[in-house]
């Protein structure tokens, strides 16, 4: 009788395991994933705050306009930031160590920078005026340029780098044929050529879609996968690829109930093709289903949505949890801030920055 119970139980737990999610398999052997419901409706990621940078401590270093572009850790702990031409270093709980850099066209100077990796304590940064990737160590020291002219496919944003290869993302628009093309492409861990475009799409993007923000190129990865975003105002697509060959490895697909944008009406002025434009943005869109993901140490995918369920606090900070392709569960962080001015995930690392000039560090599981 007990055997029989287990049986049933058995069944009935495995039936209720596939409803969460099914799986159909294509005839070139690639899976998707259509996620409805939680798979673990119990999982939660605790943060523990490990350090905070004070807006008062920023006002006494004369750090105006403080901005948190990127930020990563050195191998003591200390963080380190990317501010708007600028570097800083904070020990792990806050303290001020040093600063480096400033906005000018010299040797190791910084206009308009996008992000870094940093690699064997050496930091990559990726300068956009002129473009060029800048060689720092984590003590501040100027190593040299890399200069980005004669080779093809430089990137707009490098997203990871390791002993092996980078990560980086292009971006290349065709104003008269109205016309985007987007690359993931993997480059040399030294010289910064191009290896292998390992991702590449291309569609038709008008300039009212430029000033909407309609199909923003999100992507996330890391030495093993990268995912990007097929972002729509229907639908929630993500694709998984292998980051050294750039073969598909998996689709991910979950339920999405569209959100209307709360933007105000705007008409923006310009010119385009040599002539005035007046293009009209706002209550006429929707929000795009995925607003920006992130890939953990512990091989999880965040993905931040526009969708909200019953009762959530549209200005909290929500993410869906993917393992492996299956929806794990959708979490809310408790941070400090209900409304986050910036936020970047790194390893099991996050660092927020609210509109007063507090920065917070947190540590996950």
């Amino acid at each position: 009788m007990n055997k029989l119970i287990m049986i049933v139980l058995s069944v009935f737990f495995i039936l209720c395991a596939e409803e969460t999610y099914k799986v159909d398999i294509d005839s070139k052997g690639i899976k998707t994933f259509y996620n409805k419901k939680p798979a673990d409706p119990d999982f939660k990621i605790e943060l523990t705050k490990i350090g905070k940078i004070s807006s008062g401590q920023l006002d006494s270093l004369e750090a105006y306009k403080f901005m948190v572009y990127d930020f990563d850790f050195d191998k003591d702990g200390n963080s380190i930031i990317l501010d708007h031409n600028r570097m800083w270093k904070f020990s792990r709980e806050g303290k001020f160590i040093k600063n480096w850099s400033r906005q000018g066209y010299g040797p190791g100077e910084i206009v308009n920078p996008f992000n870094f990796c940093l690699v064997n304590d050496t930091i990559y940064l990726s300068n956009g005026v002129p473009p060029k990737i800048m060689k720092f160590d984590t003590e501040g020291n100027f190593i040299e340029d890399i200069n980005p002219y004669y080779r093809t496919y430089y990137p707009d944003d490098i997203f990871f780098g390791c002993n092996d290869f980078f990560l980086g993302a292009v971006g290349v628009y065709k104003d008269k044929e109205e016309i985007n093309t987007e690359y993931i492409v993997r480059y040399d861990n030294k010289s910064f050529d191009a290896e292998k475009v390992i991702f590449k799409r291309e569609y038709k993007k008008t300039p009212k879609d430029w000033f909407a923000g309609v199909n923003d190129f999100i992507y996330a990865g890391d030495e093993k996968v990268f995912f990007v975003v097929e972002n729509s105002f229907n639908d929630y697509k993500i694709n998984c690829y292998d980051s050294k060959t750039g073969n598909l490895k998996y689709k991910i697909r979950k339920n999405h109930i569209r959100v209307k944008s709360d933007k105000k009406e705007e008409i923006h002025y310009g010119f385009y093709n040599g002539e005035k434009i007046a293009m009209k943005t706002g209550t006429s869109q929707f929000e795009e289903a995925i607003n920006m993901i992130y890939y953990d140490k512990y091989d999880r995918l965040w993905i931040n949505s526009n969708h909200r369920e019953n009762g959530e606090d549209r200005s909290a900070m929500y993410f869906d949890i993917f393992k492996d392709g299956i929806f794990i569960n959708r979490i809310k962080l408790n941070t400090e801030y209900n409304y986050i001015y910036r936020f970047e995930l790194l390893e099991n690392k996050i660092v927020e920055y609210g509109g007063d000039n507090d920065v917070y560090f947190y540590e996950f599981k």
